[in-house]
Formats: C-alpha cells, structure tokens, sequence
C-alpha cells in the first residue's frame, strides 16, 4: 500500500490523449453506513478525494441487499469518477464490489476495516445473524472505538426491547389457555342442553380449538426462543415417522432405521407440522420419507396438490405469513412452517420447499446427526 501524506493533491486523473481530466475524482466508497467515519477521514487527509457516505448496507438483506451491491458499484464505475477506494467493514463484501468495479477496467482498491485490525466486524456480524447477546470489543478513544461503544449501546437497547417483547408473548399466550379451556366447557354444555344449537356449538367449538393450536404454538415458539441449547437425547426419527404417518394418513416410504441426537417433543413436532401442511394444503396420496444422508438425515414429504409458487417458497416458512388465494375457511395461521424452520435451526438442520416432479409440493428437512 502506498502512503500519501496530507500535502498530496489530486488534480485529476491523467487521460489517454495526456490531459488531466479536472472533472474526474478519485472518490472513497464506504460500502456500510459503519464505514463512512472511515472514508470522511481519508479524504480529508487527502486533497481532491472525496468520500460519499450514506446509511445503508449493514440491516440490508437479500434483494435490498444484492441492490445495494449494484448501487455502490454503478456510483464507482461512474465515468465522472477516476478510481476509488473501497473502505467496508467485512472483507468479503468489500472484495465482492471491488471485483465489480474492476470489471470495469476502473482502477480500484479496497481495505477491510476488520482486516486492517478494526474491531466491529464480529459483533456486527453476530447481531445481523440473529445473536442479540452479540457484543464489538472497545479498544483505544478514536473514532472506530467511539462507533463500538454507540454500535454496544444499541445492541443492548434492542436485546431488552425483544426479551421483553417475548416475556410478554409468552405470558399473554399462557394467560388465554384458562378462558379458552372454559369456553370449550361452555359450549360442550351447550350442546348437550340445548340439541338444536348442535351445529352451531360445533362451529364454535372447532374456532376454540384453533385458537387453542394457535395459543400452543405461540408457547412453543416462545420456549424454543428462550432455550436455543435444546436437549440432545438419542432419537428413533424411524419411529416417530411412522407414528405420525399413520396419524395424518401418509404412507410411510422409509426403509431401515434412522437416528439422530436431538430433542424428541421438538422433532414430533416438526415431521407433525409437515404432514398436517400437506393434509391442509396439498391433495393425497401424501408420502413421508427419512432416509440417511453423508452427513445427517433427510425427511421428505411430497403431496400432490397444486404446489407452491416458486417465488413464495421461502416466503411461506415466515411466521404468520399466508399465501396469495389463501381463504379464511382454509385453516391455519400461518405458524406451522415457521415452527419447522426454527427447530431444524435449533438442531443446526434447514429445510425449504420443492417443486415436485409431476406436480404437488415436496419439503425437505435436512438435519445433522448431532
């Protein structure tokens, strides 16, 4: 790296006819809004740099993420602009927009802040991925430190603001369990006194019990939240299959035994909630399959119905999230999917959603043997 001292100048950048360009710059990118204290300081040590910095980049996430790259890249491939200097916190999407503005033929370098010893990167990381108890380290009164300390203060901020959001979650959801249980008795009594409310007692008595699954579910999610070290107990996943296969009335494909560590209740639950979406959703025949994978196991469930769009595959693992043409009476509130993705998370599996080959749907779950 070449070291220009605070008497350099930039007059402009040289042109192939030999004349100097006074209209192009040599700009400081900062790829993050933790940048841009960085790119400011460099170019004012540096006569005609200039630094443009902005508040986007680190809470950017998928396609807002990708049309970030694409903004930043497109700004140094500008033909006002000379060269740049790519200044960004994390050394891979600092390298990721240099190659982009190298393929230019536009002259570019790039510095990682956590490479070139800054501090942030880590915690910020852990925070983006989801660990609220992420903390940056506080060395030294510049202004790297200074923006550690303000990035802390947040994080605690927003570490209190969510477990008291959860502490509450889970205490409303506990709290409805005792009027829903009555209500169930009011209308089972009901029903039996008065042999013409039949039907509508019925109807009553199949809103409660949704609302009781939705109440259940809200408490699973919750416990899963508060205790992400789940139990690793020997597990018999063959079995379990089995037994929840005959329950949702799915054939049961496997072959063999299947075995992992893992939390027993939690794992029910997520080949439950599988079959119980396909049964919802999808048309028979349903089939469920575990098979061993190199690494883990593998649960498959295909049904035959109309399938998922492709661009709401992912979208239908989020919590409350209901498809478009999905009607009232269908069932469901939208948890069911979002419950199997964080207890595959929790035992460090994933799972998605499939096209099936001939029509229907096909959710795979993937899961280490722990």
């Amino acid at each position: 790296m070449t070291v220009i001292d605070k008497t350099t100048t930039f007059l402009g950048y040289r042109r192939e006819n030999g004349r100097v360009g006074v209209r192009n710059h040599v700009i400081i990118l900062p790829l993050d809004d933790l940048s841009n204290s960085a790119a400011e300081a460099v170019a004012h040590n540096i006569k005609g740099a200039m630094a443009i910095p902005h508040s986007y980049g680190r809470l950017q996430f998928g396609a807002d993420l990708d049309l970030h790259f694409r903004t930043v890249i497109g700004t140094g491939c500008n033909p006002n602009v000379a060269a740049v200097v790519v200044i960004g916190i994390e050394d891979g999407w600092t390298q990721k927009v240099v190659d982009g503005i190298k393929a230019t033929g536009k002259p570019v370098v790039g510095f990682g802040i956590e490479q070139a010893g800054g501090r942030p990167a880590g915690g910020v990381e852990g925070l983006g991925a989801g660990d609220l108890g992420s903390r940056v380290q506080v060395q030294g009164r510049d202004e790297v430190a200074a923006l550690a300390a303000q990035f802390n203060r947040a994080a605690d901020r927003i570490e209190a603001l969510v477990a008291g959001q959860r502490r509450m979650f889970a205490s409303a959801s506990h709290e409805l369990r005792s009027p829903l249980a009555r209500l169930r008795m009011a209308v089972e009594l009901l029903a039996d006194a008065a042999p013409q409310q039949h039907a509508l007692a019925s109807e009553a008595g199949r809103d409660i019990e949704e609302l009781d699954a939705l109440v259940g579910d809200l408490l699973l999610s919750s416990r899963l939240e508060a205790r992400p070290d789940i139990a690793h107990t020997p597990v018999d996943l063959a079995a379990i299959v089995a037994d929840e296969a005959t329950r949702a009335g799915a054939t049961d494909l496997s072959s063999g035994t299947a075995e992992l560590r893992g939390d027993p209740a939690a794992l029910r639950r997520l080949i439950r909630n599988l079959l119980e979406n396909a049964r919802a959703h999808g048309q028979p025949p349903i089939e469920i399959t575990v098979d061993t994978t190199a690494t883990g196991l593998r649960i498959v469930v295909e049904d035959r119905g109309p399938g998922v769009p492709e661009a709401e595959r992912e979208r239908i693992f989020e919590a409350f999230y209901r498809p478009a043409g999905h009607r009232e009476g269908d069932g469901g509130v939208g948890l069911g999917l979002a419950l199997v993705r964080q207890i595959a998370a929790l035992h460090g599996g994933v799972v998605r959603c499939e096209a099936r080959p001939g029509g229907g749907s096909r959710f795979v779950a993937e899961l280490p043997r722990g």
